[in-house]
C-alpha cells in the first residue's frame, strides 16, 4: 500500500470494551483509539495550529529518513520515553510525583534527548514524534546507527490537531525510514487489567498502523516491559500464555463483538510468549542503566520491517478524521466564495492551506479535497479564458461598431491582469498554466483585428480611396487598442504596432497625393485635371482632418508621421489650386466687364468690335475650373480667403459670367438678324458692298455660332435658341450671296422670304397648327440651304433633318392634287415649285436591290437557305431574276430573259455568292 492510501476498512478496535462489557460499533472505518470514553461533539481542524504541530514531526521524518529505526509503540504512561532514554544511556534519579514514584533523568549522554521528557503519572508528556541516533556496537567491534522514535501515547491527545499530526504525520514520517523495529512496550502493572485492555489497545494500534490487507509478521517485533520489579519478569510468560488460552476458549468472553480478531491477537500473544521464555523476557530497570546496551542489542536482534512504506498505512479516529475532511470542506467554500468575489489573495492562503496539509498527510480523502479546491481554481481560470476568448470575438465580429469595439476592448485588460494575477494560485494548485499561453495569443489576435484589414487593401488610389474608412477604423481601432493594453503589451510591442501601422497608412495615403499632385501641382491644373482628382483631393483633405484628431494623436510619436508630409502635400496642392483660381477669377472677370461695357452701348456695335468672346474657349476653360473647385465644399476650402481682398465665390462669379454672356449672346443674334434683313432690303447701296458686307456677316455669324458651340454648358435651351437665329440669318445671307451670283452686273435680287404669310396664320386657328407652320417654313429654309450647297432638293431619305420631310411632301401634294385632307397649300407649293423641287424621283436601284437583299438573308437565317418558294412572290421571284441574270453574265451575253439588259454588278455576285443564293447556278 503506497503513502497516499488511506486505511478505509473496517478497522475494529480489540480494546474498545466498555465497563459494562459491550461491543464496540463494528460499523467504524476510521480507528477509534479512545472507545472507552465518550465520542467528542464535532468540531473543526485548525490548519495553523495542525501544521505547527506538523513541524516537530517532519523534522523527525527528516532525521529517520533512510535510516534504522526502532519504534516504540505503547499507551500514554507506559514508559516509552523513559525506555528510549534508558536505551541512550541516561542514568536517572527516583522522586515522588503526586504519590507516584518516578524516574528523573538525571544525566543525558545525548543533547537530543533534552527534547524528550518524561511523566510522572498517567498523562503523556510526549505530544509529538521524537527521535534519537544512539550507536550499537557489533560482535564485531563494528558500529551500527540506530535511531529510536519516541511517538505520543495514542489515545491521550489534546484536540483533534494532536491526534492526526501524531496519528497521520507519525506515519508518514515512518514510511520513510529504511527499515522498523517495532517495540511494544507494556506496563507490567497494569497489562492484564479489564481482560487484558492495555494489551488489546496496543494491538488495535499495532492494526491502525499496519492494516488488516496482509497478515502482520509479529516475528519483526520485539516487547519491552517496564515497572516489571523482582519475580515479576518471570511470571510474564505464564501470564501470556494463560490470557492465550483463555482466548481460544472463550473468544466472545474476551472480543465481545470484535471475535473476528481472535486469530491475530492470537499471533501476536504466539510471537510474545516465544520471546519471554523464562529469562529471556526484556524488562526495563532505570536504576540498571548498566544493561542498557546490552537490552538494546537484545532488542535490535531478529528481523525487522525491511519496506516501511508498505508495511505502515495511515490512520486516524473516525472523529478527527471527520474533523479534518469538516475543515477542508469549509476551506473549499471559502475558496469558491474567494474566486467568485475575485479575492485571489485569500483564495491563494487558504489553498496554500489545503496542499500544505496535502502534502504533509498523504491522504487520498485528503488529496480529494485538495483536487476539489484545485478544480474550484481551474474552473475559474477556465471561465476567465472563456470570457476573454469570448470578448475577443466580439472584436473581431465584422461590421462591429467603433463605440462597442471600445466597449468591449476596456472589458479585456481587466480579465487579463486578473489571468496574471491567477499565476500563483495555479503554481499553488500545481495546475500546469501559463498566463503568457494566454496573454501573447489574445494580443496577437486584438492587434491583428486593427492591422488586417488593411492588408487587404491594394496600394493603389483605386482601391485606397474607395476604403477610407477602413483606413480610418484600423487606425481608430489601433487608438482604441494602445489605450487600453499598453500596460499589458508592453512599450515595445506598442511601439511595433503603432510603426506597422503607420508605415501601412503611409503607403495607402501617398500614392494618392502622388497622383493629385502630379496631376494638379507638377503642371498648371486645368478643369479635367480638378475634376478627375476631387476623389482624391477629399480622401486627403478627409484623412488629414481624421489625423489631427486626438484620437490619433499617437502617430505624431513618429518620425514618418503621414500627418506631417500630408499636410506639407496639402499645401502646396493647396498653393496651385489657388493660383489658378485667382487667375480663372480675374480672367472671367474682366470679360464680363467687357460684356457689360458693350451691352451698355449696343448702338455703336459693328463684326469688328462683337468678337469679344472669340477665345470661349479659354473662357469656358476657365468657368469650368471654378465649377469644379465649387462641385466639392471640401475642395473649395483649399483656397484660402485673401484678408486684403472678399474671397471670390467661385458659383457666384461663374453666375454672373453666365448671365451676362447669355444676354450678349441675345443681343448679338438681334444684331445679325437685324443687320441681314438690313442689309437685303437696303436697295440704295451698291451691289458691291452689299455683298461684302453680307460675307462679313456671315463670317461673323459663323464665329459668334462657334463660340455658342464651346459655351453651350452655360443654358443648352437658350444657346440653342441663339444657334437657332443665328443659323437663320446665315441661311438668308448665303442664299442672298447665292442669287446676286446670278446677275452680275445688275442688281442684286431680293429672294422670297421664305415666312408664313398673314393669311397662312390666320387659316391656323391653333397654336399647335402655327407651331406647325413654322416648323415647316424652317424645314423650307434648311431645303434652300441645301439646294445652295448641292445645286439641288433630291434629297436622300436618309438624310436625317430633311429626308423624311421631302418625301412627306411629295406625298402631300398628291394628296392636294386629289382633293383630299392634306397640309399643303398653294404657297407652299409656290415655295418648293421656286426651288425647282422635283415631285417625282426615279427610286435608286441600288438601293431597291439591297432591300431585297436583306430580305433574302433574313430568310436563309430563319430556314437555313436561300431557295426562296414562290408563294413569297416578291422575294422568290427577285431571287429568280438575280440567278437568271447571273447564268446569262457567265454565258457571256448582255441581255436576259428576252432582251433585257443585264443589270447586275460583280459587288452584288459576290454578296449572293456569300450566303450561297447562287449556289448551283451555271
Amino acid at each position: 500500500m503506497s503513502d497516499m492510501d488511506v486505511e478505509m476498512t473496517e478497522a475494529k478496535d480489540l480494546a474498545a470494551v466498555s465497563d459494562d462489557d459491550q461491543p464496540a460499533n463494528d460499523d467504524v472505518k476510521m480507528v477509534d483509539t479512545s472507545s472507552d470514553t465518550e465520542a467528542p461533539n464535532q468540531e473543526i481542524v485548525d490548519f495553523e495550529k495542525l501544521h505547527a504541530l506538523l513541524g516537530p514531526i517532519k523534522s523527525a521524518g527528516d532525521l529517520i529518513q533512510g535510516k534504522h529505526v526502532m519504534l516504540l509503540i505503547g499507551l500514554t504512561g507506559a514508559g516509552k520515553t523513559t525506555t528510549t532514554l534508558y536505551l541512550a544511556g541516561a542514568t536517572f534519579e527516583e522522586e515522588d510525583v503526586d504519590g507516584y514514584s518516578h524516574y528523573k533523568p538525571k544525566e543525558l549522554p545525548n543533547p537530543d534527548l533534552l527534547q524528550f521528557a518524561v511523566s510522572g503519572g498517567a498523562t503523556s508528556v510526549t505530544k509529538s514524534i521524537h527521535a534519537t541516533t544512539i550507536e550499537l556496537e557489533g560482535e564485531d567491534g563494528a558500529k551500527q546507527p540506530i535511531t529510536i522514535c519516541d511517538t505520543p501515547g495514542f489515545g491521550d491527545t489534546k484536540g483533534p490537531e494532536m491526534e492526526i499530526a501524531n496519528n497521520l504525520g507519525i506515519i508518514h514520517a515512518l514510511k520513510r525510514a529504511a527499515s522498523i523495529k517495532v517495540v511494544v512496550v507494556l506496563d507490567h502493572r497494569t497489562m492484564d487489567g479489564a481482560r487484558w485492555q492495555p494489551l488489546r489497545q496496543n494491538l488495535s494500534t499495532v492494526v491502525a498502523m499496519m492494516g488488516r490487507d496482509k497478515p502482520i509478521d509479529f516475528s519483526t517485533f520485539g516487547y519491552v516491559f517496564t515497572r516489571c520489579e523482582g519475580r515479576s519478569k518471570k511470571r510474564i510468560h505464564k501470564q501470556l500464555a494463560g490470557f492465550q488460552k483463555t482466548l481460544r476458549k472463550d473468544p466472545a468472553g474476551i472480543l465481545g463483538g470484535n471475535v473476528g480478531d481472535k486469530d491475530i491477537l492470537d499471533a501476536m500473544l504466539t510471537d510474545m510468549i516465544s520471546k519471554t521464555q523464562p529469562g529471556d523476557a526484556i524488562c526495563i530497570d532505570p536504576e540498571e542503566s548498566d544493561d542498557a546496551a546490552d537490552t538494546l542489542k537484545s532488542l535490535w536482534s531478529g528481523g525487522r520491517l525491511e519496506n516501511p512504506a508498505e508495511a505502515f498505512v495511515n490512520f486516524c479516529s473516525k472523529q478527527s478524521m471527520a474533523a479534518l475532511m469538516l475543515q477542508f470542506k469549509a476551506t473549499v467554500d471559502t475558496l469558491e466564495n474567494s474566486l467568485r468575489d475575485v479575492d485571489l489573495k485569500t483564495a491563494e492562503v487558504f489553498l496554500h492551506q489545503m496542499t500544505r496539509m496535502a502534502e504533509a498527510l498523504s491522504l487520498s480523502a485528503v488529496d480529494e479535497a485538495v483536487e476539489q479546491g484545485t478544480q474550484r481554481v481551474k474552473s475559474f481560470v477556465e471561465q476567465l479564458q472563456s470570457e476573454i476568448e469570448s470578448l475577443t470575438q466580439q472584436m473581431a465580429a465584422q461590421g462591429i461598431p467603433l463605440a462597442e469595439f471600445e466597449r468591449v476592448a476596456r472589458a479585456i485588460p481587466p480579465k487579463l491582469t486578473l489571468m496574471q494575477q491567477t499565476r500563483e494560485l495555479c503554481n499553488v494548485s500545481g495546475l500546469a498554466f501559463d498566463c503568457n499561453s494566454i496573454l501573447a495569443p489574445t494580443l496577437d489576435k486584438l492587434f491583428s483585428i486593427a492591422r488586417n484589414p488593411i492588408k487587404e487593401i491594394r496600394a493603389n488610389p483605386t482601391d485606397v480611396i474607395p476604403n477610407q474608412d477602413v483606413l480610418q477604423g484600423a487606425i481608430l481601432r489601433l487608438s482604441c487598442l494602445v489605450a487600453n493594453f499598453h500596460g499589458l503589451a508592453g512599450r515595445e510591442r506598442i511601439q511595433n504596432e503603432c510603426s506597422t501601422l503607420t508605415e501601412s497608412v503611409s503607403d495607402m495615403i501617398k500614392p494618392v497625393l502622388t497622383l493629385a499632385t502630379s496631376a494638379l501641382v507638377e503642371e498648371p491644373p486645368t478643369s479635367d485635371a480638378l475634376n478627375g482628382s476631387i476623389d482624391e483631393l477629399v480622401f486627403l483633405l478627409g484623412m488629414k482632418e481624421f489625423l489631427d484628431a486626438n484620437k490619433t494623436s499617437f502617430l505624431d510619436q513618429e518620425e514618418t508621421t503621414p500627418i506631417r508630409w500630408l499636410s506639407a502635400g496639402l499645401d502646396d496642392l493647396s498653393e496651385s489650386l489657388s493660383k489658378q483660381s485667382v487667375d480663372c477669377v480675374s480672367q472671367l472677370s474682366q470679360v464680363h466687364s467687357a460684356l457689360q461695357e458693350l451691352l451698355q452701348d449696343t448702338d455703336s456695335w459693328s463684326c469688328a468690335s462683337l468678337l469679344v468672346l472669340k477665345e470661349a474657349a479659354e473662357y469656358c476653360e476657365s468657368r469650368a475650373f471654378l465649377l469644379a473647385l465649387s462641385s466639392s465644399s471640401r475642395v473649395s476650402t483649399m483656397v484660402p480667403e485673401d484678408d486684403d481682398e472678399p474671397k471670390h465665390d467661385a458659383k457666384h462669379v461663374v453666375k454672373r459670367f453666365d448671365e451676362k454672356v447669355i444676354k450678349y449672346l441675345s443681343k448679338v443674334a438681334e444684331f445679325v438678324q437685324c443687320g441681314s434683313k438690313q442689309l437685303i432690303d437696303d436697295n440704295a447701296k451698291d451691289a458691291a458692298t452689299r455683298l461684302k458686307e453680307a460675307k462679313e456677316l456671315v463670317v461673323f455669324a459663323a464665329t459668334v455660332g462657334n463660340s455658342c458651340e464651346k459655351l453651350a454648358e452655360l443654358d443648352a435651351s437658350l444657346i440653342r435658341e441663339v444657334e437657332k437665329e443665328l443659323f437663320g440669318a446665315q441661311k438668308e445671307l448665303k442664299l442672298f450671296i447665292e442669287e446676286s451670283k446670278k446677275s452680275p452686273g445688275h442688281g442684286i435680287r431680293r429672294p422670297k422670304l421664305l415666312e408664313p404669310t398673314s393669311q397662312e396664320l390666320a387659316r391656323a386657328t391653333s397654336a399647335m397648327a402655327k407651331k406647325g407652320l413654322k416648323s415647316w417654313y424652317e424645314k423650307c429654309k434648311d431645303l434652300r440651304a441645301y439646294k445652295i450647297k448641292h445645286g439641288h432638293c433630291n434629297v436622300p431619305t436618309k438624310h436625317p433633318r430633311l429626308g423624311i420631310w421631302v418625301q412627306q411632301q411629295r406625298v402631300e401634294k398628291k394628296k392636294y392634287e386629289r382633293g383630299l385632307k392634306t397640309s399643303m397649300t398653294d404657297e407652299k407649293l409656290e415655295h418648293l415649285s421656286a426651288l425647282e423641287f422635283k415631285w417625282q424621283v426615279k427610286a435608286d436601284h441600288g438601293d431597291a436591290w439591297n432591300c431585297q437583299f436583306e430580305a433574302l438573308k433574313k430568310f436563309k437565317e430563319e430556314h437555313g437557305h436561300c431557295r426562296v418558294p414562290w408563294k413569297t412572290p416578291k422575294l422568290g421571284k427577285w431571287v429568280s431574276d438575280q440567278r437568271s441574270q447571273y447564268r446569262a453574265m457567265c454565258a457571256g451575253r448582255s441581255e436576259w430573259n428576252g432582251g433585257r439588259p443585264i443589270t447586275m454588278k460583280n459587288e452584288q455576285v459576290a454578296k449572293l455568292k456569300a450566303i450561297g443564293a447562287l449556289d448551283g447556278v451555271a
